[in-house]
């Protein structure tokens, strides 16, 4: 009878992520210029041009692109595709799945990346507003009438 039980609890394991279909992670595409790729290494094969709006479910997300599944075309075929993570968004927050929790990593590094690039901008900038400001200063004190320094 134990046996029975455990037999059957692997069975209703098994068949959970079936129940759970409604679940799966998707994204939405927020750009015109979105294309999904049949590769993300090889960008010279375009499978889908979506429109902004459009829907993905996701199969999974890495270096700064997601794995998605196209809808159905003309024979009911779903084809996967690569689009890149700045061309899409979360539609839902607290969506489970490891693909979203990918996604959601990827997006923030890519912001992060994108703040520590501001920030050297902003330190070059002002290590050059230094740099001209003693400069300026430099040819201040200089006669009008003396030759320009090399």
């Amino acid at each position: 009878m134990n046996l029975q039980r455990t037999v059957v609890a692997m069975l209703i394991g098994t068949c959970a992520p079936l129940s759970v279909q409604a679940q799966t992670p998707t994204v939405r595409v927020v750009s015109q210029d979105a294309v999904v790729f049949a590769s993300r290494l090889q960008r010279d094969r375009v499978i889908a041009r979506p429109t902004k709006g459009v829907e993905y479910e996701v199969l999974d997300a890495r270096d700064g692109w997601v794995w998605v599944i196209l809808e159905p075309d003309l024979d009911g075929t779903r084809q996967p595709g690569w689009i890149e993570i700045r061309h899409v968004e979360i539609p839902t927050a607290g969506v489970a799945g490891y693909a979203m929790r990918g996604v959601a990593a990827e997006r923030e590094a890519e912001r992060a990346a994108s703040r520590a690039r501001l920030a050297e901008a902003k330190a070059a900038l002002e290590k050059a507003r230094q740099e001209y400001e003693q400069v300026a200063g430099s040819d201040r004190d200089t006669d009008p009438g003396d030759p320009p320094r090399p």
